[in-house]
Parts: structure tokens; sequence; C-alpha cells
């Protein structure tokens, strides 16, 4: 997300004046909160809800390998008693190999939808560029920061509920626009 608000940056330094400045108080330096359009905006939180029912989809498929793997752990168990040691060794060795090799995968695919959310986040925030660069340039800023990085600043100058209400004026939940990343099932 920081690359993204160093692109926001670098537009909205390249911003000269002569745009004049609508009813907010003028100043060459605005805030917004990056996090909170994706939190809040229409598209940031159908993004969210998207990302959160493949969240509960992987669980649940982690859950019931598990519940398999403690079944065929159990099996195993019980075919002690009837195989040789060095029989047992193997089956318990092939067994263990199959755990490590479920808990890298079940990793990977944690793994590989938290970047496609990350990688959603950074569509959005894409998406709102050109609206971000709209409301910087009608206040006549010449700069836009993300909030995190302010230690003090005036309510004035944040432009975040103005780049939300337009976020979701413009785009909406984004369902029209280009999907910013698929989910798989």
């Amino acid at each position: 997300m920081r690359i993204i608000f160093v692109f926001l940056l670098a537009i909205a330094a390249a911003i000269g004046g002569g745009a004049t400045a609508q009813d907010a108080p003028s100043s060459s330096v605005l805030t917004v909160d990056l996090d909170r359009i994706v939190r809040e905006s229409d598209y940031g939180q159908r993004v969210n809800r998207m990302f959160q029912a493949d969240s509960l989809d992987l669980q649940a498929q982690a859950k019931q390998i598990e519940n398999e793997l403690i079944a065929e752990e159990q099996a195993l168990v019980q075919k002690r008693a009837t195989v040789s040691a060095e029989e047992f060794k193997v089956l318990s060795q092939t067994f263990d190999e199959k755990v490590v090799g479920v808990r890298q995968d079940q990793a990977n695919k944690q793994s590989d939808l938290q970047q496609r959310q990350r990688d959603a986040e950074r569509a959005l925030l894409e998406t709102i560029a050109p609206i971000l660069y709209e409301i910087v340039r009608d206040r006549g800023a010449s700069v836009l920061i993300d909030r995190r990085n302010i230690i003090l600043d005036l309510s004035s100058v944040d432009i975040t509920d103005d780049a939300i209400v337009k976020l979701n004026e413009q785009i909406g939940d984004g369902t029209k626009a280009s999907e910013p990343a698929k989910t798989e099932h």
C-alpha cells in the first residue's frame, strides 16, 4: 500500500496551482486516511466481504483436513500392533511427510489469499487515484499525505470523507468496473 501512496503523493505533488478551492479552507497540504477508504467505501467493503468469505472457506477446509488427519493417525496407531516395527516406521514417516505437505499447502493457500487481498486493496487505491487528484486539484492543494504519516493536523485538511463519497458515487462497490482480484474456490 505504501507504493500506491507514493504514487498518489507524486500525482498530488505534480498538481500545480491555478485551480480554485471549493468551500473547504485552502491548504497546500491535504491528508487522507487510505485505510479508512479501504474499510468504509462500498468498493472496499465488498472486497473485504469477499475475502472474509474466502478466509472462512479456507478455515473450514483446514478443519476438515485436520479431522481427516486425526482419523488417519488413529488408524495408524491401531496398525502398530499388527505390523512389524520397520513397516510401522515407514508408515509413520510417510504420514509425517503427508502432514508436513498438507501444512505447507494450507500455509500457501493462506499466503495466496493474503496476497490477493493486498492486490485488491492496491487496485482499489489505483481506482481512487483520479478521484483523489480531483479533490486535491479542486481544493488548490499541491500535496496529499496519508494520515498515518501525520503527527498533528486540522480536520479541515482531511479529505477522506469526500473521497469515500466520490468513490461510492463514481465507482460504487466496483462490480461494474473491472474486478481487482478474482477469488478462487
